[in-house]
């Protein structure tokens, strides 16, 4: 279960991506939306004991505009992080390396945006463009304690490289969010039992939850990189979607793929796909949904259903089924929403 937790660290949160994440993470990044690009030293990237996991995001009228972080996680924490059950903290099995943030002029003074730094012990103010300004932070005020002896010497040969990595660093002008889509905060406040998600497809387009509305019933399957090829039922799937849209073209299917974004998974589910034929729509999760996926999920594949509100409707089905089984799992549901 190492790739799906990796997945759920490596969360994306609105419009900002990363492109990857774990120990093969890209090393060149360019973050379009928070006006900043860099390149992870490979040693960061590939080196042993070195887990990397980037989270961001973009609020465009908060007082911090954009927020990208890189966390440490030992090899050693690994089990515990794969746990669905572990009671232990997630915070407390990270460690930050280093922290980006964008600021709008008019909040520079803003008490976020001191609080934010106080974070770190390092502040480096980066080149500012038009109104916005970019601080790279490091050293976080809170210590490695937690870290083992092993894990700390890590950790700080990769500090020491921070100034190199430092000299990769571009800023320019954020590409503006696309206003139609709703705030993650507006995602999350939304009713329990919906399943609400601000995310991209395999392709990198903007894809939100909104899509349930064109169709009575949308069926989301959920899969993962890792699981091919021993556990892949996409001929069955890409039946059932050809039959749908023949037969109940009121009917959708989407399938998110939990372990990317991610260069190599994505490379995996690319191959998967062309093998298959596969023509329904493959999406990554956001924060909402990988949120959901640990609560919910037990195993792979697993599928389930939801009206044209987003409302999860029917029954949860689990492991490789057949179109035929899917199918009558549809018709029943249409059935009892009268459609």
């Amino acid at each position: 279960m190492k790739k799906m937790l990796s997945l759920l660290l490596c969360l994306t949160l609105i419009l900002s991506l990363l492109s990857g994440c774990g120990q093969k993470a890209e090393t060149n990044v360019t973050l379009e939306e928070a006006g900043l690009s860099f390149t992870i030293p490979e040693e960061w990237a590939e080196g042993d004991n070195v887990n990397l996991f980037p989270t961001s995001y973009v609020s465009a009228d908060a007082p911090i505009y954009a927020k990208v972080l890189y966390q440490y996680i030992p090899d050693e924490n690994m089990d515990e992080m794969n746990d669905l059950e572990s009671d232990i903290p997630v915070e407390e099995l990270m460690v930050p390396l280093f922290e980006f943030i964008v600021v709008k002029e008019e909040n520079l003074e803003s008490e976020e945006v001191a609080a934010e730094k106080e974070l770190f012990h390092s502040c480096e103010e980066l080149p500012s463009q038009e109104e916005y300004h970019f601080f790279l932070l490091w050293e976080p005020t809170d210590g490695v304690a937690q870290l083992s002896p092993d894990a700390g010497l890590v950790y700080t040969e990769m500090e020491e490289g921070i100034p190199a990595f430092k000299e990769t660093v571009q800023t320019f002008v954020p590409t503006a969010a696309e206003s139609s889509l709703p705030s993650q905060e507006e995602v999350a406040a939304m009713d329990e039992g919906y399943f609400n998600f601000i995310s991209t497809d395999l392709e990198g387009n903007a894809v939100t939850s909104t899509m349930f509305y064109d169709y009575d019933i949308t069926m989301v399957n959920f899969w993962a990189s890792y699981a091919y090829p021993d556990i892949n039922e996409l001929d069955q799937l890409q039946e059932l979607y050809n039959r749908l849209q023949e037969e109940h073209p009121n009917v959708n299917m989407i399938q998110v793929i939990i372990d990317t974004p991610d260069d190599a998974a994505e490379e995996v589910i690319a191959k998967a796909y062309e093998e298959s034929g596969v023509t329904f729509k493959g999406i990554s999760p956001d924060q909402n949904m990988a949120s959901w996926i640990l609560e919910n999920l037990e195993g792979l594949p697993t599928t389930i259903f939801v009206d044209d509100t987003g409302f999860i409707i029917g029954d949860t089905i689990q492991k490789v089924q057949t179109s035929d089984y899917y199918m009558t799992a549809i018709e029943d549901l249409l059935t009892q929403i009268g459609k």
